[in-house]
């Protein structure tokens, strides 16, 4: 992948009491990311597309890359429940 690490990777923002979200484009089109919730409770995450670059409206599909499991198609965002202390990792693929 050609360009410096800022050019690949994002960091979404929200205040730490949302968790983290880190995302970025993939060499062969779609795009990662990885959801952690660092607090004591469950949370729902969200990732915009928009963030990501794309529009509003964008279809991706969503895979789970640790439960082996597609999540579906979502338009416009993702919302994931992220269990406490605990990370998701995703494919986005428009």
């Amino acid at each position: 992948m050609a360009g410096s690490d800022s050019e690949r990777c994002l960091t979404v923002p929200g205040a730490p009491s949302q968790g983290e979200i880190y995302a970025g484009p993939l060499e062969w089109g779609a795009y990662g990311a990885v959801l952690f919730n660092r607090q004591a409770a469950s949370m729902n995450m969200t990732l915009n597309f928009t963030d990501l670059g794309l529009t509003g409206t964008t279809e991706c599909g969503a895979r789970d890359l640790w439960m082996h499991e597609n999540l579906g198609v979502f338009a416009g965002s993702i919302s994931l429940e992220v269990a406490p202390h605990d990370v998701r990792m995703i494919t986005l693929m428009p």
